[in-house]
């Protein structure tokens, strides 16, 4: 999975978030190496997100579309401000928050993704997948069911750096969305729709939800849930406290802040996050 973010500025054009830069420096380093390792990113990213900067010209993002996620932040539903040949590409889309600039009664109002399929269908043609994106910012455990820390989803970790970045501080997001074809029942509870099942496969289109731990504190929580699936032995192990039911955790865990799979030693400047049934392909996602 890969990962790039685009923020949506005032004027309403798709302009690139500084974790870009992160996510993307290995691949940015094999095109940039030689012919051959040019070649073997190519093939491995044959496909390209094409995006104006302003001052620069243009910037291009290497992914793949049949199976990486393009993330907007915030999509404007009434106003098409997508470039074409952007929109043209993406296949998977995961949107945080939709807005309707035209409602008379509440400005800038937010709408629900699903009650607007079809206007983000008219944006992307060739959409096939759409995911609504939930961050969890309070005791998860009571605001998602457990599939967001089974088997039957992909993760994926967004880390940035503030100095190469821009960005104030360093952040670490954790992004866990179903393995549809071997979980197609998986739904973590938050996606409504008023379209039924049958109607969302009348128009070509799935519907998913993609659940955001979002800080480091919320990461911690993901880790005692997960070790609490797998059965593992808590760090609060003897506590008089019940640890199945305790949940929020204080800033000073920082043992809790690994978890399977993650190991900030593997190497240097890594934009990809290892999990079972994950490939290092799965995703693009972009802020918008």
């Amino acid at each position: 999975m890969r990962q790039a973010m685009l923020d949506r500025s005032d004027s309403f054009h798709l302009e690139i978030h500084p974790t870009v830069a992160s996510q993307t420096k290995s691949l940015r380093t094999m095109l940039s190496t030689h012919r051959d390792s040019r070649r073997i990113a190519v093939r491995k990213y044959p496909d390209e997100l094409v995006l104006p900067v302003v001052g620069c010209g243009r910037a291009i993002v290497r992914f793949r579309k049949e199976t990486d996620v393009v993330y907007l932040m915030n999509l404007i539903s009434d106003s098409n401000y997508v470039p074409p040949d952007f929109a043209s590409e993406v296949q998977n889309l995961a949107v945080y928050a939709v807005h309707n600039l035209r409602d008379e009664h509440v400005p800038n109002a937010h709408e629900t993704l699903p009650e607007v399929v079809l206007a983000i269908q008219g944006i992307f043609p060739n959409l096939k997948r759409l995911y609504n994106v939930w961050l969890v910012v309070f005791q998860p455990k009571d605001e998602i069911s457990d599939e967001s820390i089974t088997k039957y989803v992909h993760q994926y970790m967004v880390e940035t750096y503030g100095q190469e970045t821009g960005l104030e501080e360093d952040t670490r997001s954790l992004f866990c969305w179903p393995v549809s074809h071997i979980h197609p029942d998986f739904s973590m509870g938050k996606v409504r729709t008023r379209r039924s099942p049958e109607e969302m496969e009348g128009i070509g289109l799935e519907v998913w939800s993609m659940v955001q731990f979002w800080s480091k504190r919320r990461y911690r929580t993901y880790n005692k849930l997960r070790r609490l699936y797998l059965n593992l032995p808590s760090a609060n192990a003897g506590d008089d406290q019940d640890s199945s039911n305790s949940y929020d955790d204080d800033d000073t865990d920082s043992d809790d802040f690994e978890s399977e799979g993650d190991d900030d030693d593997d190497g240097t400047d890594s934009d990809e996050f290892e999990s079972e049934g994950v490939g290092d392909d799965d995703v693009v996602e972009l802020d918008g």
